[in-house]
């Protein structure tokens, strides 16, 4: 460039003095010392360049490293450049751009150094304008998706350099999708925000709480094994997320499940840590919601048998899924009062298994649907063969889960199905558990089941009394039956068992409803039953459940079967060490004990 300074012992002329204090960047000359010769008004404003002060000592002290080294390749005859942060004489932060020329004599040999600076804060403002937005999540001001995986792999590879750990912790809300299914988006937008807010203020171990999309989110946690208890503050913080957020007037409760991971035991990148922490939510969710899990390599060899199950029925629900039927006895009369029925699914070898052979299955919400599609169209068409061959079967009874019930057409598709088969829907009964009734979509649970019962199908409350606010469900929902569960026959013989079958059969009374009692296997168990108003009974006394074929015997031999406990005086208790004496109650004749 043009000198500007003809020697290092003439000064700088007046013409060039003039140019630069009237430009509007600060300027800086420098000598090869790295003394200020010379600095317009406008870098005495934003940097105090007073002449004669070392230009690297204005700097903090990284700042001022980098400075070094501009100055000392300027000096070679290279120029350079460097963004940097900086707070004025009035206190504002802005951002700068300089530039560091050497300034050369004819010779072209260096003689000094020309600092330019540019205001680019505008500029630098923009673009972290433009990062925060790609990096932070717009609905509750969290860290995103990407950012969180940027802070992991760097957090990851420090971790390694230290010996420190790091933890992933994701969680997830339960039965999020039920607020916004039954209060709108709106709502759901208010409790994310107020669950963000809360995970904002945890202590340390944490470092981040993040959103990964929808109703999922993180923390990362890091320090020394022996420091950190991930526990310490998940249990709170599940305690925190139970505490109510208020919208127009309800209370929206936020309970989450919890996975957790540890680099490096579970992963060494954020893919590995995330997927094994998703493995340990998948567990916790399985174990009970609301809770927490670990990941266990184990995990990963149940998630593959789940996933296996889930293929196996969704490729067979047409072929290998059947419908069995379990009779359902007066205990005063020994005659069929209707039938249960009960899913089975043909395993690989052929064999016949019950629900609990793809119990995991029923996890996938759609699946779960699909078979339950599957069922009904199964049992409405041998409704419909029992009708058109004249036979009395009473009612069937369906089990409906929650998942079913809380699609807003299930009730009018189940009312098209009959009518579609003309079938009378007071021959169709539900049997719902109590569970259903509780948590987000019970409204739309609600809806269903009073659509169904004004057209005369009946709602039974399956395992009456091991689980919830029962009496409250009874006062609030329509139901119709109450079936007693299967545990509390069998502690017939048990003083407290027997009290409670009791109180269920005047409570039924009372009310008007049914009362079915299940798992009936010896005959002291019926006689106890029926003179407790419990008046209808099923369980392997009467038949075990039965394939279509055997069902259609089954009507045809009904006036075979003989009932010696309906007798006074036949097997009043149970017999010594609980077991009544099978030899006098056998069902001697009956083609249902084959």
């Amino acid at each position: 460039m043009t000198t500007l300074i003809p020697g290092e012992d003439k000064s700088m002329s007046l013409s060039a003095q003039s140019i630069l204090q009237a430009a509007a960047n600060p300027i800086v000359v420098l000598d090869l010392s790295g003394r200020v010769v010379f600095s317009n008004h406008r870098a005495r404003v934003v940097c105090e360049a007073e002449a004669g002060v070392v230009w690297t000592s204005l700097w903090n002290s990284k700042l001022g490293l980098e400075w070094t080294s501009l100055l000392d390749n300027a000096q070679g005859g290279i120029p350079g450049e460097i963004d940097f942060a900086h707070c004025s004489r009035g206190n504002e932060i802005g951002w700068w751009r300089a530039s560091v020329l050497p300034i050369r004599h004819g010779d072209q040999s260096v003689s000094g150094l020309l600092v330019s600076m540019h205001d680019i804060t505008e500029f630098a403002n923009a673009v972290q304008r433009a990062r925060t937005s790609a990096t932070t999540d717009a609905l509750t001001g969290l860290p995103n998706r990407a950012f969180f995986v940027e802070y992991l792999e760097n957090s990851i590879s420090e971790a390694q350099v230290s010996g420190e750990k790091v933890w992933v912790v994701l969680l997830d809300l339960d039965h999020f999708k039920e607020i916004n299914d039954d209060l709108g988006h709106d709502a759901g937008d208010v409790l994310l925000r107020g669950v963000a807010q809360k995970l904002t203020k945890l202590p340390d171990p944490v470092r981040l709480a993040a959103r990964l999309g929808g109703d999922e989110f993180v923390l990362v946690l890091r320090g020394r094994a022996e420091t950190v208890d991930p526990e310490a503050i998940v249990r709170p913080l599940i305690e925190q997320l139970i505490s109510p957020i208020t919208y127009e007037g309800r209370r929206l409760t936020s309970k989450a499940s919890f996975g957790i991971s540890v680099a490096p035991d579970h992963g060494a990148t954020c893919r590995e840590l995330l997927k094994s922490a998703d493995l340990a939510l998948y567990m916790a969710k399985d174990l009970g919601r609301g809770g927490y899990a670990f990941f266990d390599p184990l995990m990963q060899a149940a998630v593959r048998a789940r996933n296996q199950t889930a293929e196996r029925v969704r490729h067979s629900l047409n072929e290998n899924i059947e419908a069995y039927y379990q009779p359902k006895i007066r205990l005063d009369t020994g005659a069929l009062d209707g039938l249960e029925a009960l899913l089975r699914i043909r395993s690989s070898s052929g064999a016949m298994e019950g629900p609990a052979a793809i119990a995991s299955a029923f996890d996938n919400v759609d699946l779960s649907c699909r078979i339950s599609d599957r069922m009904f169209d199964i049992i409405i068409s041998d409704m419909r063969r029992f009708l058109d061959a004249g036979l009395a079967f009473g009612r069937v009874a369906v089990n409906a889960a929650a998942p079913e019930l809380r699609r807003y057409n299930f009730a009018r598709e189940v009312l098209q199905r009959l009518e579609r088969a003309g079938i009378p829907p007071r021959m169709l009964e539900l049997e719902v558990v109590e569970g259903v009734f509780l948590g987000r979509g019970a409204g739309a649970v609600d809806d269903n089941l009073r659509l169904l019962r004004k057209a005369g199908v009946t709602v039974a409350l399956d395992d009456f009394g091991t689980g919830y606010a029962s009496l409250a469900h009874i006062r609030n929902y329509a139901v119709d039956c109450l079936k007693i569960d299967m545990s509390f026959v069998q502690g017939i013989g048990n003083p407290k068992d027997e009290a409670i079958i009791s109180a269920i059969g005047s409570l039924g009374r009372s009310l008007g409803l049914n009362v079915v009692a299940e798992g009936i296997e010896e005959a002291y168990q019926a006689r106890f039953l029926r003179n407790v108003n419990c008046p209808i009974g099923q369980g392997f006394l009467f038949s075990k459940p039965l394939a279509l074929t055997d069902l259609m015997r089954y009507f045809s031999q009904q006036d075979l079967r003989l009932y010696p406990w309906m007798h006074r005086g036949c097997c009043d208790g149970p017999a010594e060490g609980g077991l009544g004496n099978v030899s006098d109650v056998a069902v001697m004749h009956s083609p249902l004990r084959q």
